[in-house]
């Protein structure tokens, strides 16, 4: 789940997002209960070209992420950790304000980047599960209000 603040002057914008991700990669011996929440800030420019918006920018993340091992294997022990994963990258955003009227936005959202410090999970000796790496992320959003 992500839910943001947008605030545009002129052809500049800054995006304030807030997010809860959780999942649960398999690995070996059972699973990682991954639980990651935070928040970014993106700030670029903002273009209109036709009948539509577009916004490029620069976005940095911290956030707070939990891994927790998971097993019904005998004998096997698991762990849980915690700690702060740190991003930056681009994104890119493209709003079609006019569905279904002029106060909605559909926006489909693309962003990439690198997770500049990450978690990793590590099972048997390996590391099995964690934010770590460069990343992508696509997506539909939603946002109501005045535009």
């Amino acid at each position: 789940f992500q839910a943001g603040l947008e605030r545009a002057a002129g052809p500049w914008q800054a995006v304030l997002t807030g997010q809860i991700e959780s999942g649960a990669p398999a690995v070996t011996l059972g699973r990682v209960d991954t639980t990651f929440a935070g928040g970014a800030l993106e700030l670029g420019r903002r273009f209109h070209p036709r009948q539509i918006g577009v916004d490029v920018g620069l976005t940095a993340g911290l956030g707070f992420v939990r891994l927790e091992g998971v097993t019904s294997a005998p004998n096997a022990l698991t762990r849980s950790g915690a700690g702060l994963a740190a991003t930056a990258g681009a994104r890119a955003g493209v709003d079609f304000w006019r569905i279904p009227h002029e106060r909605a936005q559909v926006r489909l959202v693309v962003e990439g980047g690198a997770v500049l410090h990450g978690v990793e999970a590590t099972v048997n000796g390996q590391d099995a599960a964690g934010l770590t790496g460069a990343y992508v992320l696509a997506g539909l959003m939603a946002a109501m209000g005045p535009y």
